[in-house]
């Protein structure tokens, strides 16, 4: 089992070394909250200058499933990039799909993010 700090400095490591890794401005921020159907969402927001940026919360059941947690994680870093860059909230467009797939290994993880996750 994974400790609870941990695993939440875990997802803003990795959404600093994605947002160097894919030159994205670090507008995402990211948390655990109690999702009830739902693995992870992304809210997209501007602020006063027209700035965008991005919030992504994870289920918080995912803490203790760290590579889940990361696929689910990425496939929504995805959307916050594609908002971010673009400008589009399109969901799971053409460029959402290119991004989710420079990490193929990661739709396997959010698959089983759904298995582990059914009835919880």
């Amino acid at each position: 089992m994974v400790r609870y700090d941990n695993m939440s400095n875990k997802l803003y490591d990795w959404l600093d070394k994605w947002c160097y890794s894919y030159n994205v401005d670090k507008n995402i921020l990211a948390n655990f909250f109690n999702l009830e159907n739902k693995l992870g969402i992304t809210y997209f927001e501007t602020d006063y200058v027209k700035k965008r940026f991005a919030f992504i919360e994870i289920k918080e059941y995912l803490r203790n499933y760290p590579f889940a947690c990361k696929s689910v994680c990425w496939h929504e870093f995805c959307h916050a990039e594609v908002w971010v860059r673009d400008g589009y909230t399109d969901g799971h467009s053409t460029a959402w799909v290119k991004r989710m797939l420079r990490k193929p290994w990661y739709v396997i993880g959010c698959v089983y993010a759904q298995i582990i996750c059914i009835g919880k």
